[in-house]
């Protein structure tokens, strides 16, 4: 195992998560104001600059099954994807098409910060990533990735996919909290920010997904991440998940 694995695994174990709200509204209105509230600060973008290029062990599942299609698509929409931080991981282990296009749709700051690197210091490594602050900029994709990311989002993913002209073939979620039981809104504060944050029902998730056409192919577990909201011993996610939905026929 690497030192960028292990280091990004250990940063895992920093985060902590206090407090059960119904909104997201809530959970912002009840962070202390001891730094920043949600991603769209200036300090976002450098959050995850030290992982650029390496994988954890969750990575692979969505490299095995990527890699049965990517050869043949066009655009990825990368939702939540920060800087580019799957692009960076994913480019030279999987057979990237020469003309892909991989967009990641992000807030301002993130988008903006991930345009300076890209243009800067990973210059030499970027060709074909872009960023968009709107999700219509995405118009239509063969490959909707979310890796980490839907938990900070209160859209549920099937409103967002109403919002693309054409829906993915293929979608790959990653890093996701889902358990049985009830869902519930959290703040997360991973020392650099706070973030309202969501725990999710498993069938809630799934099945509105499966009434757009899309079939489950694969879930995975996903053990380098955990919840556990402080002194809420009722409210734990042991590990996160994974899963890879394909378009019916």
């Amino acid at each position: 195992m690497t030192a960028q694995i292990v280091q990004s695994l250990v940063r895992t174990t920093r985060t902590r998560f206090s407090g059960v709200y119904e909104t997201f509204d809530a959970a912002e209105k009840a962070a202390p104001r001891t730094k920043p509230v949600g991603h769209n600060t200036p300090a976002a973008p450098n959050m995850y600059v030290y992982a650029i290029g390496s994988l954890v062990p969750s990575d692979y599942p969505v490299m095995f099954w990527a890699a049965q299609f990517i050869s043949a698509t066009k655009m990825v929409l990368d939702i939540g994807g920060n800087i580019g931080i799957s692009f960076y991981a994913y480019r030279s282990r999987l057979p990237f098409p020469d003309d892909l296009r991989w967009l990641v749709y992000d807030v301002p700051e993130v988008a903006n910060g991930g345009e300076e690197l890209a243009a800067t210091k990973f210059r030499e490594s970027s060709t074909g990533l872009h960023f968009a602050r709107s999700l219509e900029e995405a118009r239509a994709c063969d490959f909707l990735l979310a890796s980490g990311s839907l938990q900070y989002i209160d859209e549920p993913l099937d409103a967002l996919l109403d919002r693309i002209q054409a829906r993915p073939e293929h979608i790959i979620i990653n890093r996701t909290p889902v358990l049985e039981g009830e869902p519930f809104i959290t703040l997360q504060d991973n020392e650099e920010l706070y973030s309202p944050y969501k725990v999710f029902n498993r069938a809630e998730f799934i099945d509105p997904l499966l009434k757009l056409g899309y079939e489950l192919v694969d879930s995975w577990i996903v053990h380098e991440l955990a919840c556990y909201v402080r002194f809420r011993p009722d409210k734990v996610v042991p590990h996160y998940s994974g899963f890879y939905l394909r378009q019916r026929g």
